[in-house]
């Protein structure tokens, strides 16, 4: 058993050790075990276990992570997005897909929402020419200093066939980048 330590970001700062193990080749686990003891009601300590298990190759645990992050802070789109990341990583695209939906619901203005669930379109070729393009319109509107935002939104046009539109974002994300 792990002491418990007090004294205000230290159980995160177990897990950002374990981060940076992770960043630099090496395991983390031991580190990520010691936050989940010390705090086990911290979604951020839960996220960052649930991007262990995603780097892990397993989106099933990563799933449980994140769902306890989310259940710890129901209002943040970040969990959402990161369910639905771990669901796409487990090739459950219906439930990825509401959870990217949920996302821009909780967030509506929150760039990282949209510019997900444009990429779930966009990667899965799942309602590009609505869900998609909705997507692509909102982050446009609220990241339109970001050479990614225009990447996704001329990928997009390419796949509707919206040529002109298509090279315009194009070469704007270029210009950007």
């Amino acid at each position: 058993a792990y002491p418990r330590l007090s004294g205000p970001g230290v159980v995160e700062a177990w897990a950002w050790i374990g981060e940076a193990f992770q960043q630099t080749g090496g395991d983390g686990r031991t580190q990520l075990d010691r936050a989940l003891f010390l705090a086990p009601r911290s979604a951020s300590v839960q996220a960052l276990d649930g991007l262990y298990w995603i780097r892990q190759e397993q989106p099933k645990k990563a799933l449980a992570a994140f769902e306890r992050a989310a259940a710890i802070e129901p209002l943040n789109p970040a969990w959402q997005v990161a369910l639905g990341d771990a669901a796409s990583a487990a090739t459950d695209l219906v439930t990825a897909s509401i959870h990217y939906r949920s996302a821009v619901v909780l967030g509506p203005d929150d760039p990282s929402a949209w510019r997900a669930l444009a990429l779930f379109c966009l990667e899965n070729d799942s309602d590009v020419n609505n869900t998609g393009v909705l997507a692509v319109r909102n982050l446009l509107r609220l990241a339109p200093d970001e050479w990614l935002t225009y990447d996704i939104a001329g990928r997009i046009a390419l796949r509707i066939g919206a040529m002109q539109e298509a090279f315009a974002h194009l070469l704007k994300a270029v210009e950007l980048a």
